[in-house]
This record gives C-alpha cells, structure tokens and sequence, in this order.
C-alpha cells in the first residue's frame, strides 16, 4: 500500500512510451469507493438454517472493502472446523478456529519455494506458533462455493503441544480500494501537462479492482 502513485506511475510511463512518448509520474484519481464478508455469513446461514451460496459480487465488495480499512493483505478461510485467517504483513497475523483457537502473532517475513508458486510465512510466540502456506493453485470454498486464487494450509500448535495441527482453506489477497480508479495523467516531470497537446483526449488508466482488470488511453490508443 505504501507505493500506490508509483506503482499506477510505473504503468503509465510504459503504455504511454511505448505509444506516444510521454511519460508520467504524478496521477490524480477520481474517487470510486467499493466492497464484504466471509466467516458472518457463514455463521448466519447456520443460524437460519439454509443452504451456504456463493457470495454475491456486491456481498463480496462490502467484505474486502471492510478487510482493507482494517489494512488486511491477505486473508483465508476453512472448514471442519470453521476457521479464518487474517494477514497484516506490516502489524501481524490473527488466527481464528471456531473451537477456540484466537491466535495473534507479529508479522513474519515470507519464504518463497525454488520450484513451486508456494510463500511461506512462520511466525512464533510465546503462546504457540503458526505456518502459512499460500500456494496460488486456485481452489473453491467447499461450503461457499466461491472461488479462490490460493491454496491455503496452516500448521498450528500451542506452546504445550508436540505436534502440529493443521488447517486447509482457501484465500486471497485484499486489493487496495485505492486503486479502483480512473487515473488521469497531470504532469510529466514536475511539468503540467496541456489538455490542447493531446488532441484525442488526456491519457489515463482505469483500474477494476473487482474484477482485475486494466483499460486505458495513452493519447494515441485504446489499450
């Protein structure tokens, strides 16, 4: 979260290089705010007694929308037993079983596998200690139905246990409401740019944080 008007600066220098020859280092957004939750509706549906569906998109919006104004990164969820998982990479992890487990942990630094798409995060208390295991293999919610990017297996034990448990789920990261924007390239350099120097309209990036997706116009093109 920390280099949001880079990164977007990064983006626009390359489309608009590749295109036109300007480039960008300063963007301004248009607000679009967006947004839900995943272990609530869980546990309402089992109150109410009815069939677990997938989350609707706008249901799913409100719940990640509430994870990053917590300034959760990653989170991830499970069955028999219930359990979630929320990650701060900057503040720590909080480990949450329906049985009674509530484990908090400081942030770890990841480990990523030589030759598979798997980061590891281990981190240890005095209380217990905790694996992460994010492999982005994909994976579906067996009570939801809902559809992950990640594999999630965590590995838990409390300081008097031997052996570890461990937990299979699915997660994702948290996208940065920030960004879902359209961003309008401002100046170039320290120098405001002239609306009359681009005559088919100013350059710019719109990013959908819902469903992933980037489209813009460099000042030449449609991409």
């Amino acid at each position: 979260m920390k280099y949001l008007t880079y990164t977007i600066s990064i983006v626009l220098s390359i489309f608009l290089l590749g295109s036109c020859g300007s480039t960008s280092n300063n963007t301004t957004p248009r607000t679009n705010p967006h947004a839900e939750a995943h272990m609530e509706m869980h546990k309402e549906f089992e109150k109410q007694n009815k069939e677990i569906i997938e989350p609707t998109k706008a249901q799913l919006q409100e719940f990640l929308l509430n994870k990053n104004q917590k300034g959760i990164d990653f989170y991830a969820v499970g069955n028999e037993p219930s359990w979630s998982l929320d990650m701060d990479f900057e503040e720590g992890f909080h480990f949450n079983v329906l049985d009674g487990i509530d484990f908090r942990a400081p942030a770890a630094k990841f480990v990523k596998a030589m030759d598979a798409n798997v980061t590891r995060y281990r981190s240890v208390t005095e209380s217990g200690e905790i694996i992460v295991q994010l492999n982005q293999s994909g994976c579906t919610d067996n009570m939801s139905g809902q559809k992950f990017d990640y594999t999630v297996t965590v590995d838990f034990k409390t300081s008097e246990d031997s052996d570890y448990k461990t937990y299979n789920g699915c997660g994702n990261y948290v996208p940065d409401f920030r960004l879902y924007n359209i961003w309008v390239i401002k100046e170039v350099n320290g120098r405001q740019l002239n609306s009359m120097t681009f005559k088919e309209g100013m350059p710019y990036l719109e990013l959908n944080t819902s469903d992933n997706t980037i489209m813009g116009f460099d000042g030449c093109n449609n991409f």
